[in-house]
């Protein structure tokens, strides 16, 4: 059992110089219009996820291989009431349409997960609603299995008597109410007592469907105050979506130079796509690449 690998050059679809890209998510809508959205930093202070904004960059074009034309932000109607919050930062966006309409998933500031929806993709009136609380939510992916929407995403949890790095796993129905999360990965990286702190390793998920089985993207990806630093994602497999074996045991194999990983299919095959914000890498810094993912044999 081989896992998948990157089989074609890196094509930068989208430059944001203004700006410390932090993560994304892509789509195609009805009308075969590509979209790219995701949180960013300003240009001063910390480039993480604690330092993004109140909305997120969106950028469209109609061919996944080209570059894309920067559009207005996305900034989702906050919802109103006594559990309101103000001035927090919104992380990582995700679009998914559903046969009818769009929703949009992200994280709050606080740690609550919230959920929108609209019939098109570039505006988002109506005030979102928490679709769960939960802390520590990292690099959360959504795929279709069978006829459930699953959402991945990593965490700090107390497994066994130490502190350590997780993959949740929640699913849905319809997009709006979730289930209890269940850990379906423990990573034995960053192993330490309860006392110590509660320091995630693993920052990004997603899941693949592959030959034989599932495939599982990991994603650690440390910052030094310039952005996210690319490193190789880690393959893993096995024949249920929701179980990977713990430590090493279901490890296949790296994908380099891929950090967090998003994962989107075209017509032609399957993408991944990685945010590159170093200026010691070749063409412009702060740009996203998109490369194509793909197994033996395919």
């Amino acid at each position: 059992m081989t896992g998948p690998h990157i089989a074609s050059p890196w094509v930068r679809i989208v430059d944001d110089p203004d700006r410390r890209l932090l993560d994304c998510c892509i789509f195609r809508d009805p009308a075969r219009i590509w979209h790219c959205a995701g949180a960013f930093a300003g240009t001063a202070g910390p480039a993480d996820h604690a330092s993004a904004g109140g909305s997120f960059f969106h950028c469209t074009g109609r061919d996944i291989a080209g570059l894309m034309t920067r559009n207005p932000d996305i900034t989702p109607a906050m919802p109103a009431g006594p559990g309101a919050t103000s001035g927090a930062s919104l992380r990582s966006p995700r679009i998914v349409f559903d046969g009818r309409e769009f929703h949009l998933l992200f994280v709050h500031g606080d740690g609550r997960v919230l959920h929108a929806r609209s019939g098109d993709a570039n505006r988002w009136g109506s005030p979102a609603v928490e679709a769960f609380a939960d802390t520590q939510v990292a690099g959360p992916s959504i795929v279709r299995v069978r006829s459930l929407w699953c959402m991945y995403y990593c965490q700090v949890r107390l497994i066994n008597g130490a502190v350590r790095s997780c993959v949740v796993l929640r699913t849905s129905l319809h997009l709006t109410q979730w289930s209890t999360p269940k850990v379906v990965y423990v990573d034995d990286a960053d192993t330490a007592p309860v006392e110590g702190p509660a320091e995630a390793s693993l920052a990004a998920a997603a899941l693949v469907r592959g030959p034989g089985g599932f495939f599982l993207l990991l994603g650690r990806v440390s910052s030094d105050g310039e952005g996210p630093a690319i490193a190789p994602a880690e393959v893993l497999f096995s024949q249920r979506h929701d179980r990977f074996a713990w430590g090493d045991k279901s490890r296949l194999a790296e994908l380099p130079d891929v950090g967090a990983p998003a994962v989107f299919e075209t017509t032609g095959g399957l993408y991944v796509a990685r945010i590159v914000t170093r200026s010691d890498s070749p063409g412009p810094p702060r740009r996203i690449e998109v490369a194509r993912l793909q197994f033996d044999g395919a």
